[in-house]
């Protein structure tokens, strides 16, 4: 994947703050792929996350389509 110029990434503490989910929530997210997570190439010990994906995240997701009613 090729992340954009100027992307916005943030930690992942900062990741938790802004979903408002627990901890073990958003780790099981990671483990399962819905998130990706990035190094930091200044610190390597740092763990990033794409704000992008975050909203991806949080879109609503329709369950049920809307059918026509037969006239």
């Amino acid at each position: 994947m090729t992340i954009g110029q100027g992307a916005e990434m943030i930690s992942l503490d900062e990741a938790v703050r802004r979903l408002g989910l627990p901890r073990r929530t958003f780790a099981r997210r990671l483990a399962d792929g819905s998130i990706d997570v990035y190094q930091d190439g200044r610190d390597r010990r740092q763990r990033l996350v794409l704000v992008t994906d975050l909203e991806r995240l949080t879109r609503p997701i329709v369950i049920r389509e809307r059918t026509e009613v037969p006239a």
